[in-house]
């Protein structure tokens, strides 16, 4: 059967216009409900019966037989356990492999894969023809079950040959979706080991995008190539993790965004623990004032900054992002002569912008990366029109509010800033302090500069509570020749307290209500 499911060859039967030990090969087109035979040659090998009214055929050989009916339908199953490419691709009787599957189908056409590990590079336009004009549907069982299982369970794995998936050069207008997979071991030549789509448009939905690797956009890549508003992209409700860029890019590259309403969008997403030199998640090259990200959350990755946007046309839209506990210099570098367009974000460090936040989000559990959001996070309900910042929602009980918060060198930034659980960092905890708060270290040597920032809080050692000279004596903060050690603006009050330290520089205050309960010999107040 060709690929519009109209035509059929066969083996025929015994014609007396062919050889003796031959049959005639009729080839049946379907038109108007009925199947009509437009060709016959001889061949040896099948007889073919047909239905009386015309639209079904059974071919028989020796004693098998087998019928076909004609019907129209839009979906083509695939399946690694019952499959075959030799069947007509229905439910009952699925194709094989799924890039039998995506030569076969017409456009609008899904392919549906049914769960199992396939192991293939799949490509929508494998002759590689100029705008090729293909536009379908690739997805696993969750476009009906709406089941996060069919994701885990669905996998297309690249065996570290090339791209998982590639979508190359496929005509204007025409838009190919990958929905429900999970997309694993990929490498891209140059970008794209996971997804790669260049001078075409795509929407990638609800996969999970893992240990792929290029040069750029180890996990995605959408390289538009200038090619207008067409080639327009969108990646939605995904998660990419543990993807590699060697250059740019670690779990994302895109080139080239289109400037207008329909141009790029990158949306719901979470992307951690993903590694590149620079753009250790998202790198946006050309971008352009109508490309968005929104409501993503971005942790855990490694590499000079975090999202690199360089050489913008006009500053992309970033809403609603999380971007925070990354390794690396920055979490935003953008070079724009036109300034910013961040907001409604929580930005570790800092961005300007309306409704920026600069706080610890209370992730459930960091350490097993579970980024829900704690009950009591601050980014429940701060984002625009009261939505939550970032891509999760809240997935765990409230978490400790203070007002005591605890430091240990033997603690983690990551922390909840109980006893339990202390902070690592002085300057981390007293950030995290809110007004009056008390900020409690154990003893240590710590080499950090502090401000209060004209904010009132208690800031002692175990010495507060117990008069224990030792824990002054054990506790020590050291500027490290970075400057003055601990610095007051001119808001604080003598609610404002320093106990129980040690220090190795200079206090500096410009105001004269502070109190200092006791004062160490190498501490000048």
């Amino acid at each position: 059967m060709n690929s519009s499911g109209n035509l059929i060859s066969a083996g025929g039967g015994y014609s007396e216009d062919c050889p003796s030990g031959t049959n005639s090969v009729k080839i049946f087109e379907y038109n108007n409900g009925y199947w009509v035979q437009v060709s016959d040659n001889c061949t040896s090998g099948y007889q073919v019966i047909m239905s009386a009214n015309g639209n079904s055929l059974s071919v028989k050989n020796g004693s098998y037989i087998k019928s076909y009916k004609y019907y129209s339908r839009n979906i083509w199953y695939v399946s690694n356990t019952n499959g075959s490419n030799a069947n007509f691709g229905d439910e009952e009787n699925p194709f094989g492999t799924i890039q039998y599957g995506i030569d076969w189908v017409n456009n609008g056409d899904t392919v549906l894969v049914e769960p199992g590990t396939y192991y293939e590079n799949v490509n929508f336009n494998p002759n590689d023809y100029f705008r090729y004009p293909k536009n379908l549907t690739l997805a696993s069982r969750f476009i009906f079950s709406n089941d996060e299982t069919s994701i885990f369970s669905t996998i297309i794995d690249g065996s570290e040959t090339s791209p998982v998936i590639s979508i190359p050069s496929i005509q204007e207008g025409h838009i190919n979706i990958v929905q429900g997979f999970k997309i694993q071991n990929g490498l891209g030549s140059n970008s794209g080991g996971g997804v790669d789509v260049d001078r075409a448009a795509a929407h990638i939905i609800n996969c999970i995008i893992v240990n792929n690797s290029a040069d750029y956009g180890g996990g995605v890549s959408f390289d538009q190539q200038s090619g207008g508003s067409e080639f327009s992209s969108i990646l939605e409700n995904c998660i990419l993790f543990a993807n590699e860029a060697y250059h740019q890019g670690g779990a994302l590259s895109l080139v080239n965004s289109a400037s207008n309403e329909n141009a790029n969008q990158i949306i719901n997403s979470l992307f951690y623990n993903n590694i590149a030199p620079s753009g250790s998640a998202i790198r946006l090259w050309f971008a352009n004032g109508e490309t968005k990200l929104q409501n993503l959350t971005v942790s855990s990755n490694q590499g000079s900054y975090t999202i690199e946007i360089p050489n913008a046309s006009a500053p992309p839209e970033i809403i609603n992002c999380n971007i925070w506990g990354n390794l690396g210099n920055e979490p935003l570098f953008i070079i724009d002569p036109h300034g910013t367009n961040v907001s409604y974000s929580n930005i570790e460090g800092g961005y300007s912008g309306t409704g920026n936040l600069d706080t610890n989000p209370l992730f459930c559990d960091l350490s097993s990366y579970n980024f829900s959001l704690a009950e009591n996070s601050p980014l429940v309900g701060a984002g625009q029109n009261g939505s939550n910042i970032g891509a999760t929602d809240i997935g765990c009980d409230a978490f400790y509010d203070g007002p005591t918060w605890h430091v240990s060198l033997d603690g983690s930034d990551t922390n909840l800033g109980t006893r339990e659980s202390p902070f690592r960092n002085i300057a981390y905890a007293m950030n995290h302090a809110e007004l009056g708060d008390t900020i409690l270290v154990q003893p240590g040597t710590y080499y950090e500069n502090l401000d209060f920032g004209g904010v009132d809080k208690v800031l002692i050692s175990e010495f507060y509570y117990n008069q224990d000279e030792n824990y002054i004596n054990t506790t020590i903060i050291d500027g490290d020749s970075n400057g003055t050690v601990i610095s007051f603006e001119d808001y604080e009050t003598n609610a404002s307290v320093v106990c129980g330290f040690t220090t190795e520089a200079l206090v500096s205050k410009s105001s004269n209500d502070i109190t200092v309960p006791f004062e160490s010999p190498s501490m000048i107040v």
